[in-house]
C-alpha cells in the first residue's frame, strides 16, 4: 500500500539526528502515542472472512513498548470499535493534540483492498485502502467503498500532521494488510481480497494507452522537509500481493507476519539503529516465514531508531 503516497504505501517517528526527547521552553514536553487498528472479526454482513488479528496485538503493544510509548498512551480500537467513522475519529483526534516534538504510531492489522481510482494519480487504476469494519467487500450500486480507508486520505492526514510535528518530532506506520487485489500462492488465510472494490468493466477500461502513467508515493520534492517531521512506513506486502497469516513453531496462534517479524526485530538488543537496519530485520524475518511476498518500506529509512 503506497500509504505515504509520494511517502499510501505504502506508511512518524520518534527519532530525527536530533534529541528526539528535548522539550522546547515554548511548548509542552513532547508526547509518543499510538493507535493501534486490529479487525478479526468484520461486519457479518459485509462479506469478510474472519482472520487472525487479535493475535497481533501483544506483539504490537511490545512493540510500542520498545518505541517508548507508555501503555496509558496507546488507543486500540478492535473489531466492531473500528469502524470507518470511529478510525477517522481516532486519527483527526491525534492530529488535533499534536504538539511539536511529538512522534505518533499507527499501526493497522486487518484486511487490504484496492479501489478504483477516482482522481487519476494511480498509474495502474487504483488506489490502495485499508478496511474498516463495516466496509462491504463488493462494489454495488448502494456502495463503492465510501468506508475504506484510502491511501489518498491517509497521505492528507500525515501531511497535515509531519509540519506541526516538525524535525524533531515524527510519524511512523506499520500496516500488516494486503493492498491489492492480486492471487499469490500459499496456503492458509491472507489478509486481503482478489476483488478489488470496483464497477464491473473497470480493469478492462483503464488498460489503455490513455491510462495515467504517475505515481505518487508519500515523499514528494516539493515538501519542505527540512521543517517537516519525517515519515517512515513499513507494509506487509508490496502493492501487487496477498499478506497471507503465519503461525509461529510451538503455537497454536496465527498472526500478521509483518507484527511478528517488527516484534522480532525490536528485541533486539544491540547499539542504536536505523529504520533501514529494522527494516533490513524484518526482510530476513519475513523471508523465512512469508516467501510468497515482499515487505516494502517508504521515507527516510537512514534516520536513527529511537528504542527505550
Amino acid at each position: 500500500m503506497k500509504l505515504c503516497k509520494s511517502l499510501f504505501i505504502s506508511g512518524l517517528m520518534l527519532f530525527s539526528t536530533c534529541d528526539f526527547g528535548r522539550a522546547n521552553s515554548r511548548f509542552p514536553t513532547p508526547q509518543k502515542r499510538a493507535l493501534i487498528i486490529a479487525i478479526g472479526q468484520y461486519g457479518p454482513r459485509t462479506g469478510w472472512d474472519d482472520i487472525h488479528s487479535e493475535n497481533d496485538l501483544p506483539l504490537v503493544r511490545e512493540a510500542a513498548r520498545h518505541l517508548g510509548i507508555p501503555d496509558d498512551h496507546v488507543q486500540v480500537l478492535q473489531d466492531k470499535a473500528a469502524t470507518f467513522q470511529q478510525i477517522v475519529a481516532a486519527l483527526e483526534a491525534l492530529k488535533a493534540g499534536a504538539q511539536p516534538g511529538d512522534f505518533i504510531y499507527f499501526h493497522f492489522s486487518g484486511h487490504g483492498q484496492q479501489k478504483q481510482d477516482t482522481d487519476g494519480d494511480e498509474a495502474d487504476g487504483f488506489d490502495e485502502a485499508l478496511v474498516p469494519y463495516d466496509s462491504p467487500l463488493h462494489f454495488s450500486a448502494t456502495y463503492q467503498g465510501e468506508r475504506l480507508l484510502t491511501d489518498d486520505y491517509l497521505r492528507e492526514w500525515i501531511q497535515a500532521l509531519r509540519p506541526v510535528l516538525g524535525p524533531e518530532g515524527g510519524v511512523f506506520l506499520t500496516l500488516d494488510a494486503c493492498h491489492s487485489g492480486t492471487a499469490t500462492r500459499g496456503q492458509g488465510f491472507h489478509r486481503g481480497a482478489t476483488i478489488p472494490m470496483a464497477a464491473e468493466g473497470y480493469w478492462r477500461y483503464i488498460r489503455t494507452e490513455t491510462a495515467p502513467q504517475i505515481e505518487q508515493t508519500w515523499e514528494t520534492t516539493s515538501e519542505k522537509l527540512d521543517t517537516w517531521a519525517p515519515c517512515i512506513v513499513f507494509s506487509a506486502s508490496q502493492g501487487n500481493q496477498l499478506n497471507w497469516e503465519y503461525t509461529p513453531p510451538g503455537s497454536d496462534q496465527t498472526c500478521g507476519p509483518l507484527s511478528y517479524a517488527l516484534n522480532q526485530g525490536l528485541r533486539e538488543a544491540g547499539t542504536p539503529r536505523t529504520f533501514r537496519a529494522l527494516f533490513e530485520q524484518i526482510q530476513q524475518v519475513m523471508q523465512a516465514i512469508a516467501p510468497y511476498q515482499q515487505p516494502a518500506a517508504e521515507g527516510d529509512l537512514d534516520i536513527p531508531l529511537f528504542e527505550d
